[in-house]
């Protein structure tokens, strides 16, 4: 499980060889997803669930789905939770909710077994918050949001999926400048860590929809243009779309 959290497993130059050295090019933004995808392994466990992460960035959502069914589910209640967590984001990029609910409901029942894995927990609940948000139910998802906004999930690499989509829930809620908070704490929170790749969290694109509500074009651009660089750079054509 740690091996996905790059900054902890990684060092911060590492050879593309293993799985996780890919993620980890992959996170910062200087490999393209035509290259990622040629690099991907399965051999075991941790790089199957890995080049599933990477798949599914690069918009391979069918093969990431493959993958992970063929993860051995005979493992730890974390793994099993993890693998539950990433059929979850690639069926909800696939447009199917009831899929991705029904994967996350599973994934809670493994978490509920074993409280340590932050990063995880982290992005479950963002995932079910993102959710709520497609279903128009934005009390739920601002409910979940704060009851997930801990001080252990605040130290991990997820927090900054649940910062970016506080900052949609409250896009959509006419509260432009908490939003806009919001989009800039999930960018610091990305630098520190650091992963750019707009596939991974399009935090910019956001900052810049809340910039132009209140007004601010120049800045409004700014942040969209750097989004649309980032996304040409890696070149799948989901984040790209989202930038344009």
């Amino acid at each position: 499980v740690h091996g996905l959290v790059w900054q902890e497993a990684v060092p911060s130059s590492v050879a593309l060889d293993t799985p996780a050295g890919v993620l980890h090019h992959v996170m910062v933004g200087d490999i393209s997803a035509d290259e990622a995808v040629a690099l991907v392994s399965t051999g075991s466990t941790m790089s199957a669930l890995t080049s599933a992460m990477i798949l599914n960035l690069a918009d391979s959502l069918d093969s990431a789905l493959t993958v992970l069914d063929d993860v051995d589910r005979a493992q730890a209640p974390a793994l099993r939770a993890l693998t539950y967590v990433m059929r979850a984001n690639v069926q909800r990029r696939k447009g199917d909710l009831a899929s991705a609910r029904a994967d996350l409901t599973l994934a809670g029942d493994h978490l509920r077994q074993d409280r340590r894995w932050h990063a995880v927990s982290t992005w479950h609940a963002a995932l079910l918050a993102d959710i709520l948000l497609e279903e128009s139910r934005l009390d739920e998802a601002a409910a979940l949001i704060s009851s997930a906004s801990t001080e252990e999930a605040r130290r991990v690499w997820s927090y900054g999926g649940l910062l970016t989509v506080r900052g949609r829930m409250q896009t959509a809620r006419g509260d432009d400048h908490e939003a806009l908070e919001s989009f800039l704490a999930a960018g610091r929170h990305c630098e520190a860590w650091p992963y750019r790749n707009p596939a991974a969290l399009a935090w910019r694109s956001g900052a810049a929809l809340a910039c132009a509500a209140m007004g601010d074009g120049e800045r409004a651009r700014k942040f969209a243009n750097e989004e649309v660089s980032l996304a040409r750079a890696w070149g799948a054509p989901r984040a790209l779309g989202m930038a344009l």
